[in-house]
């Protein structure tokens, strides 16, 4: 029996395809069809990136700054008001990033003729480990045919 993937929440076999996510499942690969991701919106895509979570950090530290330097430093209330608005737009895009970071990601599949959820996990590592290994399985039945 030839493994592809095994990991703490899923197992690839020649044969099956094993997954603890979101609860145990087994189907046999050559049930398999038309095995895809569900693919992210790009705004949560754009969200969950690195940059964006680290800028709206630093843009909600900046705006807290300016929000209480603001006033007594310029002698101007618009000054504070304005870091008090750009706070509420910085922290909503970490809420925003926050969110998206934990959106589940699914692989699915036709098995027997219904749609199911294979696997499904916010670790995007895991999920193309997992899609990469199934389409391997799948390429590996398609040429011993």
């Amino acid at each position: 029996m030839s493994v592809y993937y095994l990991g703490r929440d899923a197992r690839i076999t020649h044969e099956v395809f094993e997954s603890r996510c979101p609860q145990y499942q087994c189907f046999l690969i050559r049930d398999l069809e038309y095995v895809h991701t569900v693919h992210e919106e790009a705004l949560f895509a754009l969200a969950a990136s690195p940059p964006v979570r680290v800028c709206s950090a630093g843009a909600s530290g900046a705006s807290v700054l300016v929000a209480v330097a603001g006033w007594p430093v310029f002698d101007q209330p618009g000054v504070t008001v304005g870091g008090l608005v750009g706070l509420a737009v910085a922290l909503s895009a970490v809420v925003l990033s926050r969110r998206a970071r934990r959106r589940p990601l699914e692989v699915r599949a036709v098995y027997r003729g219904r749609l199911v959820c294979l696997y499904c996990t916010t670790d995007r590592q895991a999920l193309g480990q997992v899609t990469r290994a199934l389409l391997r399985v799948l390429e590996h039945n398609e040429d011993t045919r």
